[in-house]
C-alpha cells in the first residue's frame, strides 16, 4: 500500500496532516510557539490642509519678473495682499518684503514685458502695472536695506503703463513719464476671493 501525505491548506499556511492529527489525538504540541500575527498598516496623522483650514481656496502666488532690454531680468517681491470683503479693505505687509539691488534702467518708449505664469489651480484674472515718482533716494544706502514705505518719499500722480490678461504682458513706458527713479507697481487681481497681489521693484527711467 502506497502512503500519501495529506497537506491542509488555510489562507497561505501549508500544514502536515500529521500535525493535524497530532491537535485531534490530544497529543501536547507545548514546543510549538503560537504568536498571533497582525498586519501594519501605516496611520497618517496629518490633518489635510482643506480640513484644518476649512476651505479648499488655497492661493498660491506666482514668482513675478520684469524682462527687459538685451535678455535682462530682475525679479519683483510682494509688498502687499490687499483683502476686499463688505466695503472693507486691509493690506497685509509681507514682513519678508524687500528691494532688489538691480535697478532695472528703462528708455521713455521702451518695450518691456512682465512674466506672472503660474501654474497654480487658483489663477489672476488681471494684473494692473504702474509706476509711483520717488522724489529721492537716501544717499549710500543699499536698496535691500530701504523700506519703501517708511525711507522713500513716494509721489503722485501714479503713471498707469497699462494692463494685461494672462501670463505674459507687453508694456511700453508711456512717452509722457518724466526721468527718475519709480517704484514699478505689479497687482495681481483675484476677484473671486477678494485679494490683490501687489510686487514691485525700483526700476530708473531716463529719456
Amino acid at each position: 500500500m502506497t502512503m500519501r501525505k495529506i497537506v491542509v491548506v488555510l489562507g497561505m499556511s501549508v500544514i502536515p496532516a500529521f500535525m493535524v492529527l497530532a491537535f485531534v489525538l490530544n497529543t501536547d504540541l507545548s514546543f510549538f510557539t503560537i504568536k498571533p500575527s497582525y498586519a501594519q498598516v501605516p496611520v497618517d496623522n496629518s490633518l489635510p490642509e482643506t480640513q484644518r483650514l476649512g476651505t479648499n481656496n488655497i492661493l498660491n502666488f506666482p514668482d513675478v519678473t520684469i524682462l527687459y532690454g538685451n535678455g535682462n531680468a530682475t525679479s519683483l517681491d510682494q509688498e502687499f495682499a490687499l483683502l476686499a470683503s463688505n466695503n472693507t479693505k486691509a493690506a497685509i505687509r509681507n514682513p519678508d518684503y524687500g528691494l532688489n539691488d538691480t535697478i532695472p534702467v528703462l528708455r521713455v518708449g521702451q518695450n518691456f514685458r512682465i512674466n506672472s505664469t503660474t501654474d497654480q489651480d487658483i489663477v489672476y484674472s488681471r494684473v494692473n502695472v504702474a509706476l509711483v515718482p520717488i522724489a529721492s533716494l537716501p544717499p549710500g544706502t543699499k536698496l535691500s536695506d530701504i523700506d519703501p514705505e517708511d525711507n522713500l518719499t513716494q509721489q503722485t500722480p501714479l503713471t498707469s503703463v497699462g494692463s494685461y490678461i494672462g501670463g505674459i504682458g507687453n508694456l511700453v513706458i508711456p512717452q509722457t513719464t518724466r526721468p527718475g527713479y519709480y517704484l514699478l507697481d505689479v497687482s495681481l487681481h483675484y476677484p473671486s476671493q477678494g485679494v490683490t497681489a501687489v510686487y514691485n521693484t525700483m526700476v530708473r527711467i531716463v529719456k
